[in-house]
């Protein structure tokens, strides 16, 4: 009974799903082309889903033929069984109605066995006949539930070793190892730029020098030795230079000293306080905002006194000028020595005294 339960809830199932799935055909013609594809991939997998059912059903139809024909075998066997029992009834009937009507005295053998022979017994006739042969083999039944697991058996002995088999891909990098020794140099790269300067650092120990340090007064001497400076003309090099701000990039073998002083040309002296000294072989000796140009030509000192000649000089004063050749201002302010000719002034030297104008 529990076949044929099992059967008619299996084609239950599959008339549900073949019904469904022509109502289902019907409503696919209203869906998006993305959810159409999704209900075809659905579909698809009901497919298979039903095609497994429809393979488990008719396994189950052929086990059910199977149990229905062995049902029928021993529904035929139970029926030769009742009639058997009946006969046997019906022979102890005999027997025993026999046994009434016999006295023991007079009940013998032969006469029993007579008796017995004309008795309704069919199956008493001849001894059981040998055994028929065996029957075709069933169907196999549905597979059943998956006991539990077993306790590992014993570990077998290793086999032999295999061939050896493809390289496989390269596994991740392992982690660094022991530093080894140091590899022999390497060649010499390029030279990198310069990094940025250091710091400077502490003043070291006075080496072999021909200079003398006083650290007490930070005075520098250079005893029993000459000190020579010198450079070629016009190379903007050779120049003593003391005292600050000073502007002598432009003269060569030349001496400035004070403050705020420019010199150019070759071989020129300038001293005081922002004098301007210019040509060759020039000389301010002093004073401040004088300016003195042309060549061997000289002021003194004063306050902006100027001498543009050769071989001119003003002594001091103040705006006193020299122009020509030879031309001598000896002080006074705004005193003017000009108007020589070159030839007057190669005869003779133009000496004026200081006036006022």
């Amino acid at each position: 009974m529990a076949f044929y339960s099992l059967a008619r809830m299996l084609l239950a199932v599959l008339a549900c799903s073949e019904a469904n799935s022509g109502s289902i055909e019907q409503g696919l013609q209203g869906l998006e082309p993305g959810h159409l594809s999704l209900l075809q991939e659905r579909l698809e997998e009901s497919g298979r889903a039903l095609s497994e059912h429809r393979e488990r059903l008719r396994q189950h139809r052929t086990v059910i033929s199977e149990q229905q024909k062995r049902l029928a075998s021993l529904s035929n066997e139970h029926s030769a069984r009742s009639e058997q029992q009946q006969q046997l009834e019906s022979l102890s009937t005999q027997i025993e109605s026999a046994f009434s009507t016999i006295k023991s005295d007079s009940l013998d053998q032969a006469a029993l066995c007579g008796l017995l022979r004309n008795c309704d017994a069919p199956f008493l006739a001849a001894p059981a006949g040998p055994a028929g042969p065996p029957g075709s083999q069933g169907a196999v039944g549905p597979p059943g539930i998956s006991g539990n697991q077993g306790s590992p058996g014993q570990k077998g002995p290793s086999g032999p070793r295999g061939n050896k088999g493809n390289e496989g891909p390269s596994g991740p990098p392992g982690p660094y190892g022991i530093m080894g020794d140091p590899g022999p140099p390497g060649a010499p790269g390029s030279n990198g730029p310069n990094g940025p300067a250091g710091p400077q650092g502490p003043v070291g120990d006075q080496g072999d020098s021909f200079f003398s340090l006083d650290v007490a007064t930070q005075t520098v001497t250079l005893p029993n030795y000459n000190l020579r400076i010198s450079a070629e003309k016009n190379s903007g090099k050779g120049n003593v230079v003391v005292g600050i701000s000073h502007q002598s990039s432009a003269c060569s073998n030349c001496f400035i000293a004070g403050q705020q002083n420019t010199a150019a040309g070759v071989s020129n002296v300038v001293v005081g306080n922002q004098n301007m000294v210019q040509g060759a072989y020039n000389t301010i000796d002093g004073g401040m905002q004088n300016q003195c140009d042309g060549s061997a030509s000289s002021v003194g000192g004063g306050l902006r006194n100027k001498v543009n000649a050769v071989g001119a000089h003003v002594s001091g004063g103040i705006l006193n000028e020299a122009n020509s050749k030879a031309a001598t201002v000896s002080g006074g302010i705004a005193t003017v020595a000009a108007g020589l000719s070159p030839e007057e002034a190669a005869q003779q030297g133009a000496y004026i005294l200081g006036t006022v104008q």
